[in-house]
């Protein structure tokens, strides 16, 4: 198979590097993630636990069990899976502010005192371990919730208090939504205004989307509806909504930003909500706008 060639290719590497630096590694303790469509699994394996796999690290042999669909792997305190599923990282996010929720709940400390602990540890903790996800509002909406329970605990308000008194003008509690919106837009701006590797990659990344979605623009200057359902984990993408949402737009600028010069009226504009049903016919044809049919009608006619 060629991808378990080319995992071979990077393990081998990888162990070039590590000894070249004389790092430890426990090769042992190797987690295998399997990025494969479930169509294209036989429907009789579908069910079935994945099935040990022994690859070549270097000098060492080692079997690796894939992770099932619904395990994460921790890399630096982040969790990641196959398909880039929020839920694992919710469940910890979730168990941590219920953890510290019982905990402070029965704690003798003041509400200044948890104020503190909320904006610099909570808070930090829950951007660290969602950096790599767009959390949507509702689930930050529930994570205040049960902080705010503790506050008005300690306050001794009833649950159904305002919110509102807990937050800048009295406690300065910063919300999780506001702080998560922040961070995200903060990063992405700065990914993809980088001078490095990581503006190139992410740029890349999205042309690659444009492309294959047969789109005349790229993705930072128009962003059909249709591609934010489609591709609901991509991180990239749903910045781009999170910036949309909040009013930031993006100029265009045809030094970095890929552009196809090929005519005035774009097909999308003319098919709209009906564009992702036919952009793979109009892809084959390499037809991209309606000044292309026109043109090759009057050539014809000519």
């Amino acid at each position: 198979m060629p991808s378990q060639f080319n995992l071979k290719t990077i393990l081998d590497l990888a162990d070039q590097f590590y000894s070249l630096n004389d790092i430890q590694v426990n090769k042992d303790k190797s987690v295998l993630l399997v990025c494969q469509k479930r169509s294209t699994v036989p429907r009789c394996l579908r069910n079935f636990d994945p099935l040990p796999v022994q690859l070549k690290f270097g000098n060492s042999t080692i079997n690796i069990t894939p992770l099932e669909k619904s395990e994460s792997v921790r890399i630096l305190g982040v969790l990641f899976n196959y398909n880039n599923s929020y839920k694992n990282t919710i469940k910890k996010i979730s168990a941590k502010i219920t953890d510290i929720a019982l905990r402070f709940a029965r704690k003798q400390i003041t509400e200044k005192q948890l104020a503190y602990i909320f904006n610099a540890v909570i808070i930090p903790h829950i951007e660290f371990w969602s950096q790599t996800k767009i959390l949507l509002k509702n689930i930050l909406y529930k994570f205040m919730a049960k902080i705010l329970r503790v506050f008005k605990h300690k306050l001794h308000l009833a649950f159904s208090a305002p919110n509102i008194t807990l937050f800048r003008h009295i406690f300065r509690i910063n919300t999780l939504l506001d702080n998560h919106t922040q961070a995200k837009i903060t990063n992405f701006l700065i990914q993809i205004n980088s001078s490095d590797l990581l503006e190139k990659l992410s740029l890349l990344q999205l042309a690659q989307i444009q492309y294959n979605n047969w789109l005349p623009y790229h993705l930072l200057y128009f962003l059909p509806y249709f591609i934010t359902l489609t591709h609901r984990s991509n991180f990239l993408i749903q910045s781009i909504v999170l910036c949309n949402n909040n009013n930031i737009t993006f100029y265009f600028n045809t030094n970095f930003l890929p552009y196809v010069q090929e005519g005035n009226i774009p097909m999308i504009g003319i098919l709209k909500d009906t564009y992702h049903k036919h952009n793979h016919n109009l892809k084959q044809l390499n037809i991209l706008f309606l000044d292309q049919i026109l043109n090759r009608r009057a050539q014809i006619y000519t």
